[in-house]
């Protein structure tokens, strides 16, 4: 890509009370884009982070992007996107995100198309809701910080056997797992530095029972359980696929044919989260499901 071949650059930037935006992208000669922007968040303050409990203010930060795509005309096309946020000030430790995107196209004749978009996601946020319950008549919204990372490829083929049969496939692997650590509860929901916004339980008030999965609380160091929630740690692992012919046997009258598989597993949560892709995916059998349509136009 030559960057001397300059073809046009556009932004746009708005200043609300939640966020401010700069975007933009450039064009070149050679039909190469390149573009991203930033936002710099100012104010969230949320209804719904604690499942039904009081409003939480989510902590500000920035949070950049970029995206890049090669020539879209030539048979083989390719690019990828990013994204990014991370926390402002003393609140820099309460966030961090990112995530990217790839994405390439190939089409060897005009009948074939393939395409595949794998994505990664990670964060690492400190107030993550876990559980409610309640202490000498308090209420308790449990929180933890959780690390999460998240992994899926989208695959495509569409191929035409002829002007009126086609051939369409999609299919996507999917992980997403997470550990949670550093359990604390809500006191002051809206505080302005993330750290005022709750109270950390120490070692002698947290214990794991291993043999149910389970973690108990003596919030008054007494010795006895004053409360408990399960452990939220998780490892979810889908797929899903379809497979679809569809024949036009005469003017707008259809057929179609479609194979519809898929499957749903759980893994380790202390297993990586690309070994358990591999290993734990197919751990259950498969669901199938076949669906026969036919539409008729009378005239």
């Amino acid at each position: 890509m030559n960057y001397n071949h300059f073809a046009r650059w556009t932004y746009d930037w708005e200043h609300l009370y939640s966020a401010l935006n700069v975007n933009g992208f450039a064009s070149f000669t050679n039909y190469w884009t390149i573009g991203g922007g930033i936002t710099y968040e100012l104010k969230d303050i949320s209804t719904k982070a604690l499942f039904g409990g009081p409003k939480l203010r989510q902590t500000t930060g920035i949070a950049p992007s970029i995206f890049v795509q090669s020539d879209g005309r030539k048979s083989f096309t390719y690019g990828f996107s990013g994204f990014g946020f991370r926390a402002s000030g003393k609140d820099r430790d309460a966030v961090k995100v990112s995530g990217i995107n790839f994405f390439a196209s190939f089409q060897p004749t005009d009948a074939l198309n393939l395409s595949v978009r794998p994505r990664y996601f990670h964060q690492n946020r400190a107030i993550q809701n876990v559980s409610f319950d309640t202490f000498e008549g308090q209420d308790r919204y449990i929180t933890g910080r959780v690390n999460q990372k998240t992994f899926s490829v989208s695959i495509r083929a569409n191929y035409s056997l002829s002007s009126k049969m086609t051939l369409e496939y999609w299919g996507q692997p999917f992980v997403s797992k997470g550990n949670y650590s550093n359990f604390k509860y809500i006191t002051d929901p809206l505080a302005h530095v993330y750290t005022d916004r709750f109270q950390l339980f120490d070692n002698e008030q947290v214990f794991a029972n291993e043999e149910n999965d389970y973690f108990n609380i003596d919030e008054n160091r007494d010795g006895l359980v004053d409360y408990g929630f399960e452990n939220p740690d998780f490892n979810f692992l889908q797929f899903r696929s379809n497979l679809v012919f569809r024949w036009e046997y005469r003017p707008n009258s259809e057929f179609f044919l479609v194979w519809t598989q898929g499957t749903t597993n759980t893994g380790d949560p202390d297993k990586g989260i690309f070994p358990s892709l591999t290993e734990d995916l197919f751990g259950d059998e498969a669901n199938n499901i076949f669906l026969l349509k036919l539409t008729y136009r009378f005239y």
